[in-house]
């Protein structure tokens, strides 16, 4: 079985039916799953009556990024796109050899990056974006797509 490694992947988004790629600003990062209790559980008189706990799964994209200020570059579409929504698909590791490689889609909310910072002179501006499900709740999951031969 192969392992997946992050990259050579790619990192594609659809705000409003055009498809732009930004995988070449990412350094690092991934798909991240959150749970929160959205209500307790609750114990009533009766023998083994109980309402469980109910639990949301929230699914975000956080990646680390050195900073294209270019209009085509990914700052500047959180600048255009900033709390749209927008369809993504990453797909972390196109070299398993799998004929589909597995791959994460959605709809996200386009927020802007935590800043454009330089470490030192002549250093890459850099930081980190973190981008959230645009539906709350487990209906807005990403969808998990695992990698499969032909």
């Amino acid at each position: 079985m192969p392992m997946s490694k992050f990259g050579p992947g790619t990192l594609t988004l659809n705000p409003q039916g055009s498809a732009e790629s930004f995988e070449c600003q990412v350094r690092s990062g991934g798909v991240n799953h959150t749970y929160e209790e959205v209500q307790e559980a609750v114990d009533y008189l009766g023998d083994g009556c109980q309402e469980p706990a109910v639990e949301e799964r929230t699914d975000s994209l956080t990646f680390d990024i050195d900073h294209d200020l270019y209009a085509t570059g990914l700052y500047a579409f959180t600048v255009n796109n900033d709390r749209q929504t927008a369809d993504f698909s990453y797909v972390p590791d196109t070299t398993t050899g799998a004929a589909t490689a597995a791959s994460w889609t959605g709809t996200i909310v386009v927020k802007l990056p935590d800043g454009v910072q330089g470490d030192e002179v002549g250093a890459f501006l850099s930081g980190a974006i973190e981008w959230t499900q645009a539906v709350s709740g487990d209906s807005g999951n990403f969808v998990f797509t695992p990698a499969a031969d032909a």
